[in-house]
């Protein structure tokens, strides 16, 4: 059983109390789950005594990349399984489900535990396809959750479906000087007023502006009040995370930049291997900073077990580094 931390039982009732608005927590404080279980609630505030839904609109969380709304499907969809909340999902972006059969297998698996219908996960990008989701699953009585990305984000738009509540991770990417659809994300914050109950953008950084009135997220008009900040030194003293430490790992061959790749993924299996061990086996969490999603996305091929690895969002932009045989790796 899931038991929410205080910060985020506050959140969730201040998701029922606004529109719009900001949430600004530290990585690792628990931003998903605050997602997840607010949209749940919302569900089942809106069930009949019969536990049919019959709000007629859909929720939808965003994300600035494809790893990341997968991401954010797979915790939300294991956060309303365990609730016994049945719902149809859909997934809005041009990319592919890493784990799409593990998915289903285990969604099947726990229907039988809770007593839930099987039901096929769908991916589109035509706001055609996104209007008939909803309309099945209004047929069917049950709610529709839409994972998607800011790329795709406009193809939400475009399906007029009415809309429930939208939560936007890694919310400061949507601060863009262009308000078009056609660049950026900036048309977001505004974009969904006319079709949406509620929108909340979740943050672990603020990019603001130097005037009030701008495109940052200090524009009330654009993104609401911070509703709820903690900073990183708070997250630490309260025991939602740990303060970062650094130790040096000692990887086997030179690297060059033939083989500069394979050699990143060594230095991620050595790091967390050397990093549970420091843990007496009880398993850690690294955080890896890469050059970009086309770095990431061959570490994750490269990487044989990055199943098991707890890819976290790219911070930075590392320089080419030297041949040399040791790599430093932040924990």
């Amino acid at each position: 059983m899931i038991i929410l931390k205080k910060h985020q039982i506050h959140a969730c009732h201040l998701i029922i109390e606004n529109e719009k608005g900001i949430f600004q927590y530290p990585t690792g404080t628990g931003k998903t789950l605050i997602q997840s279980s607010s949209i749940a609630n919302d569900i089942e505030a809106s069930l009949t005594k019969t536990k049919k839904f019959t709000k007629g609109k859909a929720y939808v969380v965003l994300a600035p990349r494809i790893i990341l709304a997968n991401q954010l499907f797979s915790e939300v969809h294991d956060r309303l399984k365990k609730l016994g909340i049945d719902a149809q999902y859909l997934l809005v972006h041009s990319g592919r489900v890493q784990d799409d059969e593990d998915v289903d297998d285990e969604q099947d698996a726990d229907a039988v535990l809770k007593h839930l219908p099987y039901r096929e996960m769908h991916k589109t990008t035509r706001a055609a396809d996104i209007k008939k989701e909803l309309e099945r699953a209004n047929r069917e009585k049950v709610p529709l959750i839409i994972c998607g990305t800011y790329h795709s984000a406009n193809r939400i738009k475009a399906s007029k479906i009415p809309l429930r509540i939208v939560h936007c991770d890694e919310g400061h990417n949507t601060v863009a000087e262009d308000k078009t659809e056609a660049k950026g994300f900036g048309w977001i914050p505004n974009g969904f007023d006319d079709q949406t109950d509620k929108i909340f953008f979740f943050t672990a950084t603020l990019k603001i502006s130097e005037v009030d009135d701008g495109v940052g997220m200090n524009n009330e008009d654009r993104y609401g009040s911070v509703l709820a900040s903690m900073t990183p030194k708070q997250a630490v003293n309260d025991g939602l995370i740990i303060g970062p430490r650094m130790h040096v790992v000692s990887t086997a061959g030179n690297v060059n930049e033939e083989n500069e790749d394979a050699a990143d993924s060594v230095a991620i299996k050595d790091a967390f291997k050397e990093h549970g061990s420091l843990l007496n086996g009880q398993g850690g969490k690294v955080l890896v900073v890469c050059k970009g999603s086309k770095h990431l996305n061959k570490l994750m091929e490269i990487t044989k077990f990055y199943k098991d690895l707890r890819m976290v969002r790219p911070r930075s932009v590392r320089p080419r580094i030297p041949a040399r045989r040791r790599r430093r790796c932040r924990h």
